[in-house]
């Protein structure tokens, strides 16, 4: 089987052995830890899958190709759902306690259900592709966002967003990564 390059993985939060994998030509599900893996049926993942994420709370995930955004209940079936303009392809999909939400094209859009609706949650943010994005479930939950080499953060489910790059070096960023641990975010 030819995978071909990586550009997301997910694993099941409710099985470490389930595992989807989105690559430059398909996405591919495995549910042996990675031994064995295959294609997900359908013609549209038959191409770039950009993001995938499983969800936290259910046995549903999401998944973003170039121009569709697709939502499964169970983690089989696979529905597109409507995707806002400037949402796809996502480039990152990241959950929190009760939203998902998604790095756009042209900034941070949310789900309140799970994945089936997606509404803009950019207030304060340049309209401009997010390169990252990281979510502290941690009370109050922040979601952090990277928009033209800048770290932004909302903690109010992205109603409103500050910049917090300061005491960053100047320079491009192109990652977060969330110590879950210590609850801080790192660029």
């Amino acid at each position: 089987l030819f995978i071909g390059g990586a550009l997301a993985v997910s694993i099941s939060p409710r099985d470490a052995n389930h595992l989807l994998y989105a690559t430059d030509t398909r996405l591919l599900r495995s549910g042996n830890g990675g031994r064995d893996w295959a294609q997900e049926p359908g013609a549209q993942f038959a191409g770039a899958i950009f993001a995938v994420r499983f969800d936290r709370e259910s046995n549903g995930a999401v998944a973003s190709t170039a121009g569709s955004i697709f939502h499964s209940v169970d983690g089989t079936a696979w529905d597109n759902v409507l995707a806002p303009a400037g949402a796809a392809p996502v480039r990152a999909f990241e959950s929190g306690a009760q939203k998902i939400y998604l790095a756009g094209d042209t900034g941070v859009f949310a789900s309140a259900d799970r994945g089936r609706t997606w509404a803009r949650a950019s207030e304060g943010l340049p309209e401009a592709p997010v390169a990252a994005l990281a979510v502290n479930t941690a009370p109050p939950e922040t979601v952090f966002a990277v928009v033209q080499d800048r770290v932004w953060a909302s903690s109010d489910g992205g109603q409103t967003w500050h910049v917090r790059s300061d005491g960053l070096p100047q320079g491009r960023i192109e990652s977060l990564v969330l110590d879950r641990k210590l609850w801080t975010v790192a660029a």
